[in-house]
């Protein structure tokens, strides 16, 4: 005779075999002893059965007991952010550099292949230095590190129609600016301005809980009615920094 054993699913006890278990052991014991097959099915459902769908009970009770308090817990960090700096200014991507030739060593240097990064750089440097030093007690975040970036573009003039009805959009006029330049190098470049004056290093941003792109005046959170990049910082307390 096969039973099933504990190592089975948890579908299969739910699926209902332990209620029907007198009803096996009958089949496959002599008809002569139906007691003792009863007697044997209330013994496996008292000392196997009826136990474990408890401690599954148990354990999902807590499971979720814990997901509850752990949503809280994101909740209430995520409410209120450590810092938030508005950056006006166009943004500029941080990406592929170029190679040129030092006039005064001779040397090959490299340089960003952009000339708009280093002033956006400084665009967000200086609007996170003025939000930190107006701070009483502000110190560099060295912990690891939620954020949200949000940037804002102009639209092209291309978007928009022509004579009386210039101030109106185009029907085709894309909703995101989804062309360059790329989102993954807006936030290198922004992430870059923010070391040693917002976090000691880039590397203890551990999770984006918002990136985007966006058109000014568009009808969303964060977004500016002129070009640059509200910017959200939350330290995930109790987290160590690892070397890892």
């Amino acid at each position: 005779m096969t039973v099933p054993t504990t190592s089975q699913r948890l579908d299969d006890a739910e699926l209902g075999w332990p209620d029907t278990l007198a009803d096996y052991i009958g089949r496959h014991c002599p008809t002569e002893f139906p007691t003792g097959a009863d007697k044997a099915a209330e013994l496996i459902m008292a000392e196997l059965v009826r136990p474990l769908l408890t401690d599954v009970e148990r354990a999902r009770s807590i499971a979720v007991a814990l997901e509850q308090e752990n949503a809280h817990l994101t909740e209430q960090a995520y409410r209120q952010p450590a810092i938030t700096i508005t950056v006006h200014g166009l943004p500029a991507p941080q990406g592929s550099k170029k190679p040129f030739r030092n006039q005064h060593s001779g040397r090959i240097q490299m340089t960003e292949s952009s000339a708009k990064v280093k002033p956006w750089r400084q665009d967000v440097k200086h609007a996170a230095l003025a939000v930190v030093e107006a701070a009483a007690d502000w110190t560099v975040l060295d912990g690891p590190l939620a954020v949200s970036m949000t940037f804002t573009f102009d639209r092209p003039k291309g978007h928009y129609r022509t004579g009386r009805n210039a101030h109106l959009l185009r029907d085709a006029a894309p909703t995101r600016p989804s062309g360059m330049p790329d989102l993954s190098k807006l936030v290198r470049s922004t992430e870059d301005a923010l070391t040693g004056v917002v976090w000691k290093d880039d590397a203890r941003v551990v999770e984006y809980v918002r990136l985007g792109k966006w058109y000014a005046e568009t009808d969303a959170e964060d977004v500016l009615s002129v070009p640059g990049c509200v910017i959200h910082v939350w330290p995930l307390a109790g987290q160590a920094v690892s070397s890892c």
